[in-house]
C-alpha cells in the first residue's frame, strides 16, 4: 500500500512541475499580450498606455484563473484515480499471496505425514499475510473491490484459525492419542475445505475486477491437489 502511494505521488510531483512550468509560461504570455494590446489601443483609441495593460492583463488573469483551477480539479481527480488502481492492484496482490498461503497450509493438513510440510502446516507466514489483510487500509480501497476482499478476508482467516486448532489439537498430545487424533484430521477438514471453496468465488471476483479496472497481472495458485480431490469419505 505505501508502494502504491509512493507510485502515486511521484505522478503527483511531475505533474505539479508541469503545472508550475505552465503557470509561469502563461504569465509571460499574459505579460507579453497586455503590453502589445495596450501599445494598440493606445495608437488607435488614445489613453494613457499603462492604464491599458492593467485593463487588459486584470482581464486575461482572470481567465487564466479559471483554467487554472480546472486544470487542478482535473489533476486531483487524475490522483484520486491512480490510487484507487493503485489500492486496488495492492488488495489483489495481498489477497493472492494470503489465499494461496492458507491453501498450501491446508495441502499440508492433508497430505500424509511428511516433514517437508510441517513447516507450512505449522502456518507462521499465513498468519503474518492473514494479519496484513487485517490491517489493510480498506478506506482507501475502491467500491468495486471492497466487499470482495473483506468477503475473502474472513474467509482466509477463518480457514487458517481452524487449520491452528487441528494442529495444536494434535501436537499437545504424544503416542497413540496423538495419532489417533491425526487419524480424524482427514474428516476434521471437511468445514475448512467447504470454506475454501466459498472463497475461491470471491478471489475470482476480485481477481476479475482487480485485472480488468486497475491493470493488475493475473496470477497463478500453487498446484493443490488434494484440496481439489479432497474427499471427506476416502482420505488419501
Amino acid at each position: 500500500m505505501q508502494i502504491a502511494k509512493k507510485k502515486v505521488g511521484n505522478a503527483a510531483f511531475v505533474r505539479l512541475l508541469a503545472w508550475l512550468m505552465a503557470i509561469i509560461a502563461i504569465s509571460v504570455a499574459i505579460l507579453a499580450a497586455a503590453i502589445a494590446a495596450a501599445g494598440y489601443l493606445t495608437c488607435r483609441l488614445g489613453g494613457d498606455q499603462s492604464g491599458w495593460a492593467q485593463a487588459i492583463g486584470a482581464v486575461l488573469a482572470i481567465v487564466t484563473g479559471f483554467a487554472t483551477t480546472l486544470y487542478q480539479l482535473r489533476s486531483q481527480k487524475a490522483d484520486a484515480l491512480a490510487l484507487e488502481a493503485a489500492s486496488g492492484r495492492a488488495a489483489y496482490l495481498l489477497a493472492h499471496d494470503a489465499f494461496e498461503a492458507v491453501t498450501d497450509r491446508l495441502e499440508a493438513a492433508l497430505t500424509p505425514r511428511n516433514n517437508s510440510k510441517i513447516y507450512a502446516l505449522r502456518g507462521g507466514r499465513t498468519s503474518e499475510l492473514v494479519g496484513a489483510m487485517r490491517e489493510f487500509e480498506t478506506s482507501r480501497l475502491p467500491s468495486a473491490v471492497l466487499a470482495d476482499f473483506i468477503r475473502l478476508r474472513s474467509r482466509i482467516a477463518a480457514i487458517n484459525q481452524r487449520l491452528t486448532e487441528v494442529y495444536d489439537s494434535e501436537d499437545r498430545l504424544r503416542g497413540a492419542a496423538k495419532e489417533n487424533k491425526r487419524a480424524e484430521r482427514h474428516e476434521r477438514l471437511a468445514s475448512v475445505v467447504a470454506v475454501r471453496g466459498e472463497a475461491v468465488t470471491i478471489f475470482s471476483s476480485l481477481e476479475s475486477t482487480a485485472t480488468s479496472t486497475y491493470g493488475g497481472l493475473v496470477l497463478t495458485m500453487n498446484a493443490s491437489p488434494l484440496v481439489q480431490s479432497y474427499n471427506k469419505d476416502s482420505p488419501y
